[in-house]
């Protein structure tokens, strides 16, 4: 009896004590090992490799079969297997303890593997098999004959975080009639209002800035809303006059970075802000003007 630990750094399957050889693919392997400082390990066959798992449940005998394993025999105490390569064969792994909406180990069709853990370790136990074991036990194919786990192309595409949201509500209302898939986005739009709302309270509580809707009343109070039609603009021009301040400095302090500063803005936007404006203006002086 040996333990079958779930560990994605293994490239493939590696059969320890507790498996042993069904069938010879012809090949071998140079193992190369997690640290630099070690030397690799040569000659390891590639093998088909089978192991024996009672079910906790029925207490039936299955022999569990891995094509394309890295057979170490009692070199290794403990098996090694890739939970992906698994998975890239329709085999269904759950290795994560901590997701509680359904159970962790590893699901078979016909069959469940319940997996354990130890520390970080995942694992679940199975033993060698007798000659008439692998004659009569009825099996269980975990892996295919075919893994590179080097191929992007075995791995599915990455989905972004807006298509797995759309995968999700397409599965909840698929059957559903139009109003009640219209009840249950307004009840998710809701449900998303709610928390921004808390989550804004929360830090209106820190410092006022972060206050949305004060923000957003402020900025909305200093928009000056131009009319539409051509004339009315030619009315409102009309209407304008030149204001004047007072300023004990010489020159102008409108530079990148003292935009930057007041606008509370990044100094390459401040510069192009600059750029883009024409920074006119009628300049006075009281007499008399000495330099």
């Amino acid at each position: 009896m040996a333990q079958n630990e779930m560990d994605t750094h293994a490239d493939t399957g590696c059969a320890g004590s507790n498996w042993r050889i069904l069938w010879y693919t012809g090949q071998v392997c140079e193992v190369s090992p997690f640290l630099p400082t070690y030397d690799a390990v040569n000659e390891i066959p590639v093998a088909g490799c089978g192991t024996v798992w009672s079910s906790p449940s029925t207490g039936q005998d299955y022999l569990l079969v891995g094509d394309q394993f890295l057979y170490f025999g009692e070199v290794l105490p403990n098996s090694l297997l890739n939970p992906n390569q698994l998975r890239a064969f329709g085999i269904g792994v759950n290795d994560n303890p901590f997701d509680e909406s359904q159970d962790i180990g590893i699901d078979c069709g016909d069959e469940f593997i319940p997996l354990r853990t130890i520390g970080t370790n995942v694992y679940f136990e199975s033993r060698v098999p007798t000659d008439w074991e692998v004659k009569h036990l009825p099996r269980i194919y975990i892996t295919s004959d075919h893994w590179d786990p080097t191929d992007d192309s075995t791995f599915p595409e990455q989905k972004s975080r807006e298509q797995i949201e759309m995968q999700t509500i397409k599965s909840m209302t698929s059957g559903m009639s139009r109003r009640n898939v219209m009840s249950l986005r307004m009840q998710q739009a809701q449900a998303q209002i709610e928390t921004y709302g808390e989550i804004e309270h929360e830090l209106g509580k820190i410092s006022p800035v972060y206050n949305v809707k004060s923000l957003c009343s402020r900025i909305i109070s200093s928009v000056k809303i131009a009319p539409t039609y051509r004339e009315d603009i030619d009315q409102q021009d009309d209407r304008r006059k030149a204001s004047g301040v007072i300023t004990n400095d010489r020159h102008s302090k409108v530079n990148p970075k003292e935009l930057a500063r007041k606008w509370n803005i990044g100094l390459d936007t401040a510069k192009k802000t600059l750029e883009v404006t024409t920074q006119e203006g009628i300049r006075t002086a009281v007499h008399p003007m000495t330099r």
